[in-house]
């Protein structure tokens, strides 16, 4: 009876071993770490070579780090979330079923818009669209799938310019950036434009705005300010300048000119990047 249950107990454990090892075939591990990229490429329309001094995303706002991104992942064959979480709930004990994938990376929300409201997602400044998840197969063995997720910022970037003329002729000034009555995101010459360091909003490239103004002259006069057309068409990972000038400064009736110019600033945060364990480019 004992060499019985030897016998039975070598079976199972057998069994046991065999489940295992065919488990492991038939899935795979995935590190994760974000690689931010800070350096910008700022090109212009006369200098389309990019040879224009660089300038970073940081210049606009706080850049996230490695732990603020979230990963999703996607089983491609049904359409299910396969795993969702921060990169720092990710671990290697965590197995994949062998199977094709998409990875998302991301940071933010685009429909949260203003000062300091950078969204990030998985793409190029190329793509017509965004999110651009990233294709990975799973085949099962001992070695992670490597994979690389480029990473670029889903909004744009708007700022404001004034001419000498205009603010020789207005002592203060707000600029709205609005959408359905309601602000997007409020300049002021003190805090936000006639300063050292301009300041951008972060707003959704795919939905159009309005740009309205108050002005005090010299005399202390207030003007009111209301755009005719609406601001559309603009491009993600691309900042704008709404340039802001003053004709006919010696008429009775001087008239506001506001002309929006297209940087070309390539605004890509960088690289997420798969099996690697050192944070970089913070």
């Amino acid at each position: 009876m004992k060499q019985l249950k030897t016998i039975v107990c070598a079976l199972v454990l057998l069994a046991a071993v065999s489940c295992a090892k065919e488990q492991h075939r038939e899935s795979g591990r995935v590190s994760f770490q974000v690689v931010n990229s800070q350096d910008l490429t700022q090109q212009t329309r006369s200098d389309a070579s990019g040879s224009v001094s660089g300038s970073k995303v940081s210049d606009y706002t706080t850049l996230p780090s490695t732990s603020d991104f979230v990963l999703s992942i996607v089983n491609t064959s049904t359409e299910e979330e396969a795993w969702a979480g921060k990169v720092t709930e990710w671990t290697e004990e965590i197995l994949l079923p062998a199977g094709t994938y998409s990875v998302t990376a991301s940071y933010g929300n685009v429909e949260e818009e203003g000062f300091d409201k950078p969204y990030f997602t998985t793409g190029s400044k190329d793509d017509e669209t965004l999110p651009n998840p990233v294709q990975f197969a799973i085949v099962g063995g001992d070695e992670p799938v490597k994979v690389t997720v480029p990473v670029v910022l889903g909004n744009t970037l708007v700022k404001f310019e004034c001419t000498e003329e205009f603010k020789n002729y207005y002592k203060d000034y707000t600029f709205n950036l609005s959408r359905n009555g309601k602000d997007i995101a409020v300049f002021t010459k003190a805090e936000h434009i006639d300063v050292e360091k301009p300041k951008a909003a972060f707003v959704d490239a795919a939905i159009a705005f309005e740009v309205s103004g108050t002005f005090t002259t010299e005399a202390g006069k207030p003007v009111n300010y209301s755009g005719d057309a609406e601001v559309k068409g603009l491009k993600p990972a691309t900042i704008y300048t709404i340039k802001v000038d003053l004709e006919n400064v010696g008429s009775v009736t001087p008239v506001i000119k506001i002309d929006l110019v297209e940087n070309l600033t390539d605004v890509n945060l960088g690289d997420v990047e798969l099996n690697e364990d050192e944070e970089e480019g913070k």
